[in-house]
């Protein structure tokens, strides 16, 4: 199984981060392929709705910046797992840029692109304690995925001061949703 994680934080070590990693190696100790994308580490921008991707054929976005890859490769993939932290009530603005480039799955009609199944898990980090706060947010984000016939298998929320590595129930939870891809 291929399986595509974007981490989502400028802080590599930050929970949201340490909650995908620990998935990660669930995902390697199941004998899966992992490749692994920096959001803070790529160079990219929003989708500038040139409609390349729809009128002209295209497979995946025109714009050659470090998306590319992550495109070309989603076309393989089995799964997806994808890391943020919320800032201001929302996920983190590179991920929303991130996610917006994901029209290019669709075609003139809105038919997707993709295979239909892909697997896909969400793992956000809050200051909020109430676990709760932002699920409406995180559900949202992760039904952009699922509008492309994704199958959404999991939303992990790590929440309050206690880091995501100090949790190990999450952490637990984390690497069996890895492992059980």
């Amino acid at each position: 199984m291929k399986v595509l994680a974007v981490y989502g934080s400028g802080r590599k070590e930050g929970n949201s981060s340490t909650l995908l990693r620990r998935a990660v190696q669930g995902a390697r100790d199941a004998g899966h392929q992992v490749l692994e994308y920096e959001v803070y580490d790529m160079r990219f921008g929003g989708c500038t709705g040139c409609r390349k991707c729809k009128e002209g054929g295209e497979k995946v976005c025109v714009l050659q910046d470090d998306l590319r890859p992550y495109f070309e490769e989603l076309y393989q993939a089995d799964a997806v797992l994808v890391s943020a932290p919320n800032h201001t009530g929302q996920p983190c603005g590179p991920m929303i840029t991130y996610l917006n480039r994901h029209y290019c799955l669709l075609d003139t009609d809105w038919n997707v692109k993709v295979k239909p199944g892909i697997k896909v898990a969400g793992f956000f980090s809050q200051g909020q304690l109430d676990e709760a706060c932002y699920q409406q947010t995180y559900r949202g984000f992760m039904a952009d995925y699922q509008r492309r016939n994704m199958e959404l298998i999991d939303i992990l929320v790590h929440s309050g001061p206690t880091p995501a590595g100090e949790r190990p129930d999450l952490m637990q939870r984390a690497y069996e949703l890895g492992k059980g891809l």
